[in-house]
């Protein structure tokens, strides 16, 4: 059996890169397997607000100044392509790490690597035999002579700094870009309120620790070490990475940063960074996951208590004003502070769309209808509003109940509620759409909500039923029967005609998704499917089926039948 490839080719920033970079090395030391890599180089993206906030892609390093020579010549895989999910690896998940050698594989020749912890990942992987061969691999890697001068400057700095705790704020694009910004539900435990570094930054402060601050918003950098040296006599003990950098160019100011944070010895960050967490890989240090740290009450009063400082920027305060809004919720706090915080991140951030998704829905939670369908006019003045809601998904970027909080019974009398409500229906309607995939089991759930609302409140009348039936191939036989057994020319045509009609029924695409229950014209429908018509396309059918048993011939007793039942029918109705 051939052994399989083990490639390292994520696409997003330089963390998860190098994240599953190392991975990869590791699976194929542990393994001897064959390594490789594919590296996608971005060129064309920039960062923001004056290149003072630093955008993943933005410095992302070429392979050319990242590696050797030599190392891109025997390991880049220059045929094959990158990718940003691995879903049959993570089919493994909680399994020996030696599924990898068994077929099937998740391609032909092997596996792309995955970017998490190996050791939580797989249930037979020791995670400090994993986090020393990591570091390991790390200093095998083949980086070109411009990286490795970086590292060098780093191992000066950090003779002369010592031991340094890191606290990392991770902003950036989830900040600061638009679309990142109208998903911000979705990616809210990878960015981090300043808040949290404040405060962290004061404690270890006071207990004589030295504290390095690590952030893409330098900015934000030069208005934390301000306020924090004002409010504590901390001398050198408080450091912000800028400080330390010194005449370097983009590509050389990610590797330093990351490199200088592997030697913290105990990281403070989100965790799902990728880049606090790859520089944990590398150093084998250990990384603290802020919103684990704080519990949930600590992390609403510590944002409550320096969210207003001075001199922070609106798009970062509304990202601090809308996780006081998720924590005021999960501690069940009053619905009047709750849209306030909701208000207060639109104020700082009016084209928020995810700050606007939320506030209806807070709204329609507790039933503010006339004030949620006003918000709504607005909201729906342009497309972006619906974009987001259903077709902007982050595996998901929405909770479910957002999607069933239109579906009201009491919405009907409010337009733009109920145009909301529509979109929502049509759009889980199609068995096939993208928000079926990303809300698994949620479609059966709002199809029902739908029916009792539209349906039981006869306000909208989704008409359809009736059309569906006339569609089946029963009915169009049978009335093609009747039509053509009222003169002696359809009946020598009959047979050409309901061969046509066969071939043209299996041509055509009829959806067969949607149950004849949730139509309002389904009694009618149901009628029909009894009718004679429908009835006498049925036999007609089973009469083609079973040619080779006598069918046909059978067909003109059941034809006769079929006469005498309904004659029965209708005289039993005269009667009654």
């Amino acid at each position: 059996m051939k052994k399989p490839l083990i490639i390292a080719g994520r696409d997003e920033g330089f963390g998860e890169r190098m994240r599953a970079f190392l991975n990869a090395l590791y699976i194929s030391k542990r393994f001897n397997l064959e390594f490789g890599f594919v590296w996608r180089d971005i060129i064309d993206a920039n960062n923001v607000l004056d290149d003072k906030v630093m955008i993943p892609y933005a410095n992302l390093p070429t392979k050319e100044f990242l590696f050797s020579k030599e190392f891109i010549e025997k390991y880049h895989k220059s045929n094959m392509t990158y990718v940003y999910t691995t879903p049959v690896f993570w089919s493994l998940y909680k399994k020996s790490i030696n599924r990898l050698l068994e077929e099937p594989y998740e391609y032909d020749w092997g596996w792309y690597s995955t970017y998490d912890d190996l050791s939580l990942f797989f249930n037979d992987v020791k995670e400090d035999e994993y986090r020393q061969a990591l570091s390991l691999c790390w200093k095998e890697i083949g980086f070109s002579d411009s990286v490795k001068k970086v590292f060098d400057q780093v191992e000066e700095i950090v003779k002369d700094l010592g031991d340094f705790i890191a606290v990392h704020v991770r902003a950036g694009d989830g900040i600061y870009l638009k679309n990142l910004r109208d998903i911000t539900w979705a990616i809210r435990y990878k960015c981090v309120s300043y808040a949290f570094a404040i405060d962290l930054s004061l404690k270890f402060l006071r207990e004589g620790k030295k504290v390095l601050l690590f952030s893409d918003d330098f900015n934000l950098l030069d208005t934390l070490k301000k306020y924090i040296k004002g409010n504590i006599d901390c001398k050198e003990n408080l450091l912000i990475v800028f400080d330390l950098i010194k005449g370097l160019c983009k590509y050389e100011q990610i590797i330093f940063e990351m490199f200088l944070m592997s030697k913290a010895k105990e990281i403070f960050a989100s965790g799902t960074t990728g880049f606090a967490r790859c520089a944990s890989f590398i150093g084998g240090n250990f990384l603290t996951d802020i919103y684990r740290f704080f519990s949930i009450n600590e992390q609403y009063e510590t944002i409550s208590k320096y969210i207003e400082i001075n001199d922070i920027h609106p798009l970062q305060k509304s990202f601090s004003y809308f996780h006081l809004y998720l924590l005021a919720d999960e501690l069940k706090i009053s619905f009047k502070i709750k849209k306030e915080f909701l208000v207060k991140a639109l104020e700082n951030d009016p084209q928020n769309t995810n700050s606007k998704i939320f506030l209806i829905n807070l709204l329609l939670k507790h039933q503010y209808y006339d004030e949620a369908n006003e918000q709504l006019k607005i909201y729906l003045k342009n497309d972006e509003f619906l974009h987001v809601l259903l077709d902007n998904h982050f595996n998901p970027n929405l909770p479910s109940e957002i999607f069933l909080n239109y579906l009201k019974k009491d919405i009907l009398n409010y337009p733009f509620i109920a145009k909301v409500a529509l979109m929502i229906f049509y759009s889980f309607f199609n068995k096939e759409s993208v928000i079926n995939k990303h809300y698994q089991n949620l479609r059966t759930i709002i199809l029902e909500h739908f029916y009792q609302v539209f349906y039981e409140s006869k306000k909208l009348q989704p008409i359809g039923a009736v059309k569906i039936i006339h569609n089946h191939l029963s009915y169009k036989l049978g009335k093609a029967m009747i039509e053509n057994s009222k003169s002696f020319l359809g009946y020598i045509r009959m047979p050409y005609v309901l061969s046509y009609i066969k071939e043209m029924h299996k041509q055509e695409k009829l959806s067969k998704d949607f149950p004849l229950e949730y139509y309002l014209d389904y009694e009618q429908a149901c009628k029909e499917k009894n009718s004679f018509t429908y009835k006498l396309g049925e036999i007609l059918i089973k009469a083609d089926k079973n040619w080779h048993k006598g069918g046909y011939i059978k067909l003109y007793f059941d034809i006769k039948n079929l006469k005498k039942n309904f004659r029965l029918k209708d005289k039993y109705f005269k009667k009654t």
